[in-house]
């Protein structure tokens, strides 16, 4: 990089977000000036940014643009508040203006050659493994993952090696930015309804994301998964089984792709098996979060049907004695719609004690579907799932009632992750 792009001020609006702060994290590692600005300032992701060095302020302002030369924003800026004075001032100007994930791929990845990770489901653990498994081999990877790695307290690795691993997003089909070396696809199923208009029309993206796939690169398909392209060397899923620190089938599964991964990458069997072994999670998949009067309070980030499905019966085999609290939190007013059907198969065959869910998480979006969780819950009609809109009143409900014991799963994409420390506080408190 040459002095003049040293010197060169990139803005991130919406810079707190999981994947926009890996890409801050990156820019700055590169030489560029790098500064931002959230409304929420209580993000974690800020901390690592401000530990950088990097100037974050609290609220958007004109004054944050006038050195910049380039503008990077987060989606939610442009879907939420397209009038936004930086961003249109920014395109008055003339300023150039990138998402995170266009900034990463145009000007951060470089010559290194990229391992793409998609799918709908597994995705974060799967990239944060290979990531682990280049790591252990001493390939000295650059990854980036839309979770926390547990083992690195961030959700990035900067390093010098050859090797870009990303977690690649198919929502607004973003994954089509990279033209990967290698690709894996974890599943393909039906989701983010808010852009995609039916299952048809997933499929479609997932084969033009195949198809991004380098000449003589490699395709990795998850189980159950039918792409293809013929420049490419596709690797049909093969299950193996590994004594992982992670529960669930389905993280064998994760782990038997990032195998094959490090099978093409040349790396002994020995050496994969040791380091996927030794991998201990992303934040928010079955995290445990604390232990108050003999009940035991977990997190998990499941927010599509089948998620909540495999985790639950993981959870299950792991507690096959103790009574088993869910505490649902679903994500988006379109995908609670669109897949109203299987989430209520779904909850009315959960192998739990105990199931609660709380109001939607509204996201990015307006309840335009006037949907309710409590339509999910009218339909299960079953006494042990019930409704219970707000999350201070559902941990308050908790309290009450969970016993020595139990084990409490605090699940969902959005803000549930506060449910967990509100019911350990009404625990220490004895409400």
């Amino acid at each position: 990089m040459t002095d003049k792009q040293k010197s060169r001020e990139l803005h991130f609006m919406g810079i707190g977000g999981a994947g926009i702060s890996a890409v801050a994290a990156f820019a700055h590692h590169a030489g560029y000036e790098v500064s931002g600005c959230d409304i929420d300032s209580n993000s974690s992701f800020l901390k690592e940014l401000v530990k950088l060095g990097i100037r974050i302020e609290k609220s958007h302002d004109l004054e944050h643009i006038n050195d910049t030369e380039t503008l990077v924003v987060s989606p939610a800026i442009e879907s939420l508040d397209p009038n936004n004075i930086e961003l249109i001032t920014a395109k008055e100007k003339k300023i150039p203006i990138f998402t995170g994930e266009e900034f990463l791929a145009q000007k951060l990845v470089g010559d290194k050659k990229v391992i793409a990770v998609t799918g709908t489901h597994g995705k974060s653990t799967t990239t944060a493994m290979v990531g682990w498994v280049l790591e252990k081999t001493g390939l000295d990877p650059s990854v980036l993952v839309g979770a926390v790695v547990n083992d690195w307290g961030t959700n990035y690795r900067i390093g010098k090696g050859n090797y870009f691993v990303i977690e690649a997003d198919e929502y607004q089909e973003k994954f089509l930015l990279y033209q990967p070396d290698v690709a894996v696809v974890t599943a393909v199923e039906m989701d983010h309804p808010e852009y995609f208009k039916d299952e048809e029309a997933v499929k479609r993206a997932f084969r033009k994301f195949t198809l991004s796939v380098k000449e003589n690169g490699y395709l990795v398909l998850g189980p159950n998964v039918q792409l293809d392209n013929p420049k490419a060397h596709k690797i049909e899923f093969s299950k193996r089984q590994f004594n992982l620190r992670l529960i669930g089938d389905f993280n064998q599964d994760n782990a038997s792709l990032a195998w094959q991964v490090g099978k093409i990458l040349g790396i002994s069997e020995k050496t994969i098996t040791q380091a996927l072994e030794s991998f201990n999670g992303v934040g928010r998949r079955f995290e445990f979060k604390g232990e108050e009067g003999g009940i035991k309070v977990f997190e998990d980030y499941a927010h599509h049907p089948t998620a909540v499905k495999v985790t639950t019966e993981a959870i299950r085999q792991k507690f096959p004695d103790n009574p088993i609290w869910i505490v649902y939190q679903p994500h988006m007013f379109s995908r609670t719609k669109y897949l109203l059907n299987e989430f209520v198969e779904v909850f009315k065959n959960l192998p739990v004690e105990h199931a609660v869910l709380i109001d939607i998480f509204a996201a990015r979006q307006e309840n335009l579907e006037k949907i309710s969780s409590k339509d999910i819950v009218d339909r299960v009609r079953k006494e042990n799932v019930k409704y219970i809109g707000e999350m201070e009143q559902a941990a308050y409900y908790l309290a009450r009632h969970a016993q020595v014991g139990d084990i409490v799963i605090v699940m969902g994409a959005g803000d549930i992750y506060k449910l967990s420390s509100l019911f350990l506080e009404k625990l220490r408190n004895k409400v």
